[in-house]
């Protein structure tokens, strides 16, 4: 299953105290499952299977084309290596072990 993630507001919250990024943050990512496909446009996270230098493996890219199996994608400017063109097998990266597909929604350009 394809996740999703999103920045909210986090309840626990409390702007009296310094802000700390493990106990008292003001943002929190929300995780959950897509009920809607993936499509042309969307941020998404994947691993890179092996192919990440400098010990980077984790891919930002914007989706670009979807077909039935696959989806090509652009790595996003913050990413490791921008520019760079994917073509990722989705049946593959949802596997376990091979870290998922996930869309970032609160990605800004």
């Amino acid at each position: 299953m394809i996740k999703q993630k999103e920045l909210i507001p986090d309840p626990a919250f409390n702007p009296a105290l310094p802000k700390d990024w493990m106990t008292n943050r003001p943002l929190m990512w929300k995780f959950s499952d897509v009920t809607r496909p993936l499509r042309d446009g969307d941020v998404v996270e994947f691993l890179c299977s092996g192919r990440g230098r400098g010990g980077h493996v984790c891919v930002h890219a914007k989706v670009t084309k979807v077909n039935r199996k696959t989806f090509k994608a652009t790595e996003l400017p913050r990413s490791y290596s921008p520019g760079t063109l994917w073509n990722v097998n989705i049946a593959y990266a949802l596997e376990p072990g091979n870290g998922g597909i996930t869309i970032d929604l609160s990605w800004k350009e």
